[in-house]
């Protein structure tokens, strides 16, 4: 059976298309669809309040109705409540199951989050786009959007995850029996090869702080952490040992700085960094290291990059495994 909406006298003064009337002097009755298309049709021809009506009539008979909430998202953005338009967008994104109903509602929040500023949010929600997107052509709307709001975002992340099964999760030696200078050595058990599993995840991230036509400044962080579990043969050969004996994690911080000091050979960067690592739990480095870039052109496609680093690395397991390096 048809759905109907009854709406008032003065949906009938204000709607755009009398075609869809079933007439009374004093109201319509409209059937569900109908109410919608005249929506859309308002929402075209500017008429914001007779939109926003309709869609209030619809949401009032479905709360969930995520076509009148795409409606009133649209109606919001244009009277300028950009608040209530997010919050409708995005209500109509997770209460349809229409990929391109989702697509339109994604990239609405998206439009709206760039419109304040917040950027990495508008990112995320274009990734949604692209995810939902039904067809090539909205595909490629997402990704030109992302690349445009990705110039605009100061904020750079990339995230990295691994998991994987090894036999060899320590770097530990394949036998417990060494020979140097044709002498025979035995190492300690713990230092053998040992099977199990490791998982990983980094997180890399850039703020700009700075940037006109000739220089660019960005702060740079680094966090890298590796967890391992022991399988049982591993137990079984080391009962002592523990995958947490193996953990490693990094952090990383630092700055760089890419100017045009001679335009016509090309961008010259200067990247400084400090970091520190531990290990089983334990301190087991920190350094610092000087990066130094030069890009040269040699043609409109191709270009040769030179440069030199300087790292200065405190080992706090062994002072004799300290090192200062030119390369």
């Amino acid at each position: 059976m048809a759905a109907f909406l009854s709406l008032g006298v003065a949906l009938l003064v204000l709607s755009p298309g009398q075609a869809f009337a079933q007439a009374s002097e004093n109201s319509q009755t409209l059937s569900i669809p109908q109410a919608r298309a005249i929506a859309r049709q308002a929402i075209q021809t500017g008429n914001i309040a007779l939109a926003d009506q309709i869609s209030s009539a619809l949401l009032q008979r479905d709360p969930d109705d995520a076509e009148a909430l795409l409606i009133r998202a649209l109606s919001a953005r244009s009277a300028g409540a950009l608040d209530v338009a997010e919050d409708a967008a995005a209500a109509a994104y997770r209460a349809s199951n229409n990929p391109a109903l989702q697509f339109d509602a994604a990239i609405m929040v998206a439009d709206l989050k760039a419109r304040k500023e917040q950027f990495t949010r508008a990112e995320l929600w274009l990734r949604r786009a692209d995810n939902v997107a039904p067809d090539e052509r909205r595909k490629e709307i997402a990704a030109r959007a992302f690349r445009n709001v990705s110039r605009l975002n100061p904020l750079s992340i990339q995230l990295r995850f691994t998991a994987r099964p090894s036999n060899n999760v320590n770097n530990g030696a394949e036998t417990l029996e060494i020979e140097l200078g044709g002498l025979p050595f035995s190492i300690d058990p713990s230092g053998q090869q040992l099977g199990g599993y490791e998982a990983s995840a980094g997180l890399s991230l850039a703020y700009r702080l700075s940037e006109n036509e000739t220089q660019k400044t960005e702060a740079l962080a680094e966090l890298y952490f590796r967890k391992i579990w022991l399988d049982s043969r591993a137990k079984e050969l080391v009962p002592t040992a523990s995958g947490s004996d193996f953990d490693y994690g990094v952090v990383i911080a630092g700055v760089r700085h890419q100017r045009l000091i001679w335009p016509e050979l090309g961008t010259s960067e200067f990247t400084g960094l400090l970091g520190n690592s531990w290990y089983g739990g334990e301190e087991l480095a920190r350094w610092g290291e000087l990066q130094l870039r030069q890009t040269v052109r040699t043609s409109n496609v191709q270009q040769l990059r030179f440069g030199a680093t300087i790292r200065s690395e405190k080992n706090l397991d062994s002072a004799i495994n300290s090192s200062e390096s030119f390369a």
